[in-house]
C-alpha cells in the first residue's frame, strides 16, 4: 500500500514516491517507483527503498538526469521532532543512499513539511522549521541543493520567511533601526 504521493518526469519517465507502512502503522518508509511514460510500464521490478524511520510526505522533482526526493523523517511514529532528508535516484533505479538535508530531531527541533523545487543543476528544499522560537511559532527555511549532490547554505540553511524580528532588547532595536535608517515613527 502507499500514502502520500508525489511524481516528476525525467526523459519521458516517471518517479512515484509515496510512504509504505509494510504491514504496521509504526513503520512508514519512503519508495520510489518508476514507471515508463511511452506505455506506463512500471520499470525495474521493486521499489526503490529510499529510507528508513518513519517517513512523512515525500516530495520529489526532476534535475535533468535524475530525481532529488525529500521527506520528514522522525525518529519513530510517536516522536514529534523531525529531520528532513533526501536522495537522489537515477534514472536506472539507483540510489546513492539517503542524506541530511535539515537534522536535529535528536535535539528537539521540528522540521516539517518539506517541499522541493527544481531547476535543470540545482533545487531548493524548503520546510517549516521551529528553531528560532519557543513554543509553536513556525519560520520556513532552505538548502540549495546541486546534481552532484553539493548542499549549499551550511548545516542550518537560510530562512526564507520568519515571524518577527528578533531583537527584543529596545535599546539594540533602536540603534539596528538607526543604522537602518529608520526614524522612531518608522520604527
Amino acid at each position: 500500500n502507499g500514502l502520500e504521493p508525489d511524481v516528476a518526469a525525467v526523459d519521458g519517465d516517471f518517479l512515484v514516491v509515496a510512504t509504505d507502512e509494510a504491514g504496521s502503522p509504526t513503520i512508514r518508509k519512503p519508495y520510489g517507483t518508476r514507471v515508463r511514460g511511452s506505455d506506463a510500464a512500471g520499470l525495474g521490478g521493486s521499489p526503490i527503498l529510499l529510507g528508513g524511520s518513519y517517513a512523512r510526505g515525500p516530495k520529489v522533482a526532476d534535475m535533468i538526469s535524475r530525481w532529488l526526493v525529500t521527506w520528514e523523517s522522525h525518529l519513530t511514529h510517536d516522536d514529534e521532532p523531525a529531520d528532513v532528508l533526501a536522495a537522489f535516484v537515477d534514472t536506472d533505479g539507483t540510489t546513492p543512499g539517503s542524506f541530511g538535508v535539515a537534522t536535529n530531531a535528536a535535539t528537539s527541533e521540528y522540521h516539517l513539511s518539506p517541499d522541493i523545487a527544481s531547476s535543470p543543476t540545482t533545487a531548493l528544499v524548503v520546510w517549516e522549521d521551529t528553531r528560532t522560537y519557543p513554543g509553536d511559532d513556525w519560520n520556513i527555511y532552505g538548502r540549495r541543493v546541486r546534481i552532484d549532490g553539493m548542499i549549499y547554505d551550511g548545516a542550518d540553511g537560510f530562512e526564507i520567511a520568519g515571524g518577527s524580528i528578533r531583537l527584543h532588547d529596545p535599546e539594540v532595536q533602536k540603534k539596528v533601526f538607526a543604522a537602518m535608517g529608520l526614524s522612531d515613527e518608522e520604527a
